[in-house]
């Protein structure tokens, strides 16, 4: 299992509590989200996503907006969650080990 799906167990978004999983089969789908509605909230990420940190962002991102903004169009969610992920990546974001980072 990828050190960080350990480590990220839930989120926060406008004060709903998302769990998040790294457990979606799905080959057409890099994550879903649930409706806000639904009782135990949970946003799944398929786990080969994990061996490419710029789509990990992208599709953390992408289904992070979907919990945020629930009724938003696709194209509109899939267009932001992009232009986000290249943002934060020409700005340096990157995925680091923690091995490599003091304390």
């Amino acid at each position: 299992m990828h050190k960080l799906s350990t480590r990220l167990k839930s989120i926060v978004i406008n004060g709903r509590r998302y769990r998040l999983r790294f457990d979606l089969h799905n080959n057409n789908r890099d994550g879903e989200c649930d409706s806000p509605r639904e009782k135990n909230k949970t946003i799944r990420i398929n786990p080969r996503v994990l061996r490419n940190p710029r789509r990990l962002m992208a599709t953390l991102l992408h289904e992070s907006l979907h919990a945020a903004c629930w009724d938003l169009d696709e194209e509109w969610v899939q267009d932001t969650s992009d232009s986000l992920e290249r943002l934060l990546y020409r700005a340096g974001y990157r995925l680091v080990d923690e091995r490599d980072v003091d304390a």
